[in-house]
């Protein structure tokens, strides 16, 4: 199962948004509120995914660096089966980039 970039409760956008993240004073630590059309999506959306008996792929993107704006947002989605070509290993990269001001 993978998600198929498809569904949207936000327009414009891939996914149901849940929330930005800010950072915090405290290391590692990053917090967001869900507003009431968030939630309403969300709830709409894991309705469909136990109605499908599917499960719901959560997605965090690094946000460009603006005052005042979240650094992380959370996104989620139903997952669909893949059609599409598998990336190996070499195509992802998961260890944090020294130039990112990230402390997790």
């Amino acid at each position: 199962m993978a998600w198929n970039g498809k569904q949207g409760g936000n327009k414009g956008g891939k996914g149901t948004r849940i929330t930005g993240l800010f950072k915090t004073k405290r290391a590692g630590l990053y917090v967001g509120k869900m507003r009431a059309e968030e939630i309403k999506g969300v709830r709409v959306l894991l309705k469909k995914a136990a109605d499908e008996s599917k499960e719901v792929a959560v997605f965090m993107y690094k946000n460009d660096a603006e005052e005042g704006k979240p650094l992380f947002s959370l996104k989620c989605d139903v997952q669909q089966e893949f059609k599409g070509k598998k990336g190996n290993d070499e195509d992802f990269d998961d260890e944090p980039n020294e130039s990112e001001d990230v402390d997790l």
